[in-house]
């Protein structure tokens, strides 16, 4: 993340600037840090489940770029109880990509 920070005079970052800063990657740390859960595979579908449900509001994409882009469209669903929603889709992941959605809460499904 680039923060385009500039020195003043002193050339130090200013106190003021330097607590924003601080308090982003402490917000960003709290975010995700402890993600509720992960999962890994190839293929073409994912499935993760829950044992309780749990409010979700962003999915963290990873793709292994080693090999070049492979993953050319994604979609994000979430079972709500009764059905499933498609919450983010996308065409390009690169290294990492946070799709935020709405809050939402998750359930265990029948399905995965």
């Amino acid at each position: 993340m680039l923060l385009n920070s500039t020195p003043d005079t002193t050339c130090l970052i200013p106190v003021s600037h330097a607590n924003v800063y601080k308090a982003l990657g402490d917000e960003i740390k709290r975010r995700f840090d402890h993600p509720v859960k992960t999962a890994s595979g190839n293929g073409y579908e994912l499935t993760i489940s829950f044992n309780e449900p749990a409010l979700i509001n962003h999915v963290v994409i990873r793709e292994e770029i080693a090999f070049g882009r492979r993953i050319h469209a994604y979609v994000m669903e979430g079972y709500t109880g009764t059905e499933w929603i498609k919450h983010t889709e996308g065409s390009s992941i690169g290294t990492m990509k946070i799709d935020p959605f709405p809050e939402k809460n998750f359930r265990k499904s029948d399905c995965g």
